[in-house]
């Protein structure tokens, strides 16, 4: 005698506007996760921006490069960082964790921010402030545009 199982097979529906549907949709491609892959590509492209900006900025004004190379790496790697240690769990099995490392992420990525501007202010001479903030306030904003971009 063998028993047969019934079982109520669910199906998800994407909802319009939202990114948010199965990954047999017709629309996946748009809705791939941020991985590994994209966002080294991404930080490859913000170290390139910081290089070249820092040639041209050593061109028009003397020992300005370092002022946009130390606000390019308190920018740069404190958001890897968050990036490695936010996305370390995957899942609705992981929620807990995954809230869990994106607060522990953020707060190392605060720290990790402030300690680099501490350490800018009291060590690097000749400083340029506005330099600084500047290429930090330009990054920030380049990531939100390629970010957008992904979705």
């Amino acid at each position: 005698m063998g028993k047969t199982i019934q079982t109520k097979k669910t199906t998800t529906e994407k909802i319009p506007g939202s990114g948010l549907g199965s990954a047999n949709s017709t629309n996946a491609d748009s809705n791939k996760p941020v991985t590994l892959k994209r966002l080294t590509t991404i930080w490859l492209q913000q170290i390139i921006i910081i290089v070249v900006v820092s040639i041209i900025v050593s061109w028009i004004k003397s020992k300005a490069d370092y002022s946009v190379l130390v606000g390019g790496m308190i920018y740069l790697i404190p958001n890897m960082y968050f990036a490695l240690y936010a996305f370390r769990y995957r899942g609705a099995h992981a929620a807990r964790f995954v809230l869990l490392s994106f607060y522990r992420g953020e707060m190392g990525k605060f720290l990790l921010s402030g300690v680099g501007f501490a350490i800018a202010f009291t060590l690097v001479k000749p400083l340029d402030v506005l330099l600084l903030f500047s290429i930090y306030i330009a990054l920030t904003c380049i990531q939100w545009i390629q970010l957008a971009m992904i979705k």
